[in-house]
């Protein structure tokens, strides 16, 4: 089946590289069909199960449908796309639909898609058994069996301000959860956060059912980690205060590492230049983490990515401008044998 993922928008490349990294890590093969900043489009033998797990998993995405039909758009093109729409909805049916065009008024295909479903079966725009969910493009006009819409409300509501110990240098949780996805990470696998600070990180991978493990330098950071943890329910399989280079003696190999590296600004790095600590925590990672497991790492300088690349295989780099004088890199990679 083709499945339909209506992106955030939030990033033009991690937004769909997160829900790939997903069937990546369940290793589901899938062919891309289509790909924008707007939606990604798979095809892939699932089920219906695995869309209900998928859609509690990924964060910077609105909603996931089964493709009926996808065509430029043009009304000559439509019409020919709803010829092929002949398999029955069992029950009441809504359209619903997000125009993302600049330039391509919606009301003309809403109208003609609505017509097109209403026809046998009953209107029904509060509860209804079917949404036909429609997103229409510049360049393409999708329309969709919605199967679930992706909570943000639960993202929202373990903002750092909402747990016990706050940060203002925190990632929101939504981008948090998007890094882990690209870590490949599966339930009940190992991931290891070694500047783990608030425990953002850790949060949203221990949701996801994975064991969590920690460290950071400073003790109040850990304790302020431990107890969001266990604000949530969630308990790690170790946390430790400990320098970044003690770690591969106190933990055994693990399947990933996501993590935020100190900038050095609002986090103590103890008189350590940001290039000498990075060089080392490089090193350490890579005694910690298993051939071939993913390393996700979010650095303040690009050219640090270079320091790593003869310890790990680089996969992407993405850029993500927090503010004037800030700008992050999450960069992705492979730890080599």
């Amino acid at each position: 089946m083709q499945i339909l993922f209506e992106l955030s928008k939030e990033h033009p490349r991690i937004s769909p590289d997160e829900i790939m990294a997903c069937f990546e890590a369940d290793k589901i093969p899938y062919t891309r069909v289509f790909s924008s900043s707007d939606v990604l489009i798979l095809e892939a033998a699932i089920t219906d199960q695995y869309l209900e797990s998928l859609a509690s998993r990924v964060a910077l995405c609105f909603s996931i449908s089964r493709v009926l039909g996808a065509c430029t758009p043009h009304m000559e093109q439509l019409n020919s796309v709803l010829h092929t729409v002949t398999q029955p909805l069992q029950g009441s049916v809504a359209v619903t639909y997000r125009n993302r065009s600049q330039t391509m008024s919606s009301p003309p295909f809403i109208q003609a898609i609505a017509e097109h479903f209403t026809r046998h079966n009953p209107v029904d725009l509060q509860h209804p058994d079917n949404e036909i969910r429609v997103i229409l493009t510049d360049d393409l006009l999708v329309i969709g069996l919605c199967h679930r819409h992706i909570s943000r409300t639960s993202f929202e509501e373990r903002k750092v301000q909402h747990r016990p110990f706050f940060s203002p240098i925190s990632l929101h949780p939504k981008w948090a959860r998007a890094l882990v996805n690209l870590s490949r990470i599966k339930p009940s696998h190992t991931l290891l956060d070694p500047f783990c600070g608030t425990g953002g990180f850790l949060l949203e991978a221990g949701l996801l059912g994975t064991q969590v493990i920690g460290a950071d330098i400073e003790q109040k950071m850990i304790d302020g980690c431990a107890a969001t943890l266990h604000q949530y329910k969630i308990t790690p399989k170790n946390l430790f205060c400990c320098d970044i280079g003690q770690l591969p003696s106190l933990v055994d190999k693990v399947d990933a590492v996501v993590t935020d590296f100190p900038y050095g600004r609002s986090t103590t790095t103890k008189g350590e230049t940001i290039e000498q600590l990075s060089q080392r925590a490089f090193h350490s990672i890579h005694q910690m983490v298993k051939p071939h497991g993913y390393i996700v790492l979010g650095l303040h300088d690009k050219q640090l990515v270079s320091f790593a690349e003869d310890l790990f295989d680089l996969q992407t780099v993405y850029e993500q401008p927090v503010h004037r004088s800030l700008t992050r890199w999450f960069a992705v990679f492979v730890n080599k044998p």
